[in-house]
């Protein structure tokens, strides 16, 4: 009886936590996703989740990619991650990659969107 009841409540135990680990990783996809898409960005959960799975910061490069559109700049959020990729020791914050996006755009020109 005791082994049943010890059983139980570390399967219990383990519930909670995959519950709480899933959860987590939800509101970290669906909170920058929302952001973007109340904001007017266009910006998919498939973008989220591949941002996420290559370590990317998907609330700084959401946070950038918005800040941008309201400046009324032409860029994409694919853009933006991309820059940020190939300058991630130069990113110290939103403004220093729109700078750093800025930057790309003049140099490649409107086609790099």
């Amino acid at each position: 009886m005791e082994n049943l009841l010890f059983t139980s409540i570390i399967a219990i135990v383990v519930l909670v936590a995959i519950c709480f680990g899933l959860l987590k990783f939800s509101i970290a996809i669906v909170r920058p996703w929302l952001r973007a898409v109340l904001s007017g960005g266009q910006v998919s959960l498939m973008s989220i989740i591949g941002m996420r799975l290559r370590g990317s910061p998907a609330v700084l490069l959401v946070d950038t990619y918005l800040m941008m559109l309201h400046q009324g700049e032409q860029t994409s959020i694919l853009m933006v991650e991309s820059v940020y990729l190939a300058n991630r020791d130069k990113v110290t914050d939103a403004e220093s990659l729109a700078q750093l996006v800025r930057d790309e755009i003049a140099k490649k020109g409107f086609d790099a969107l």
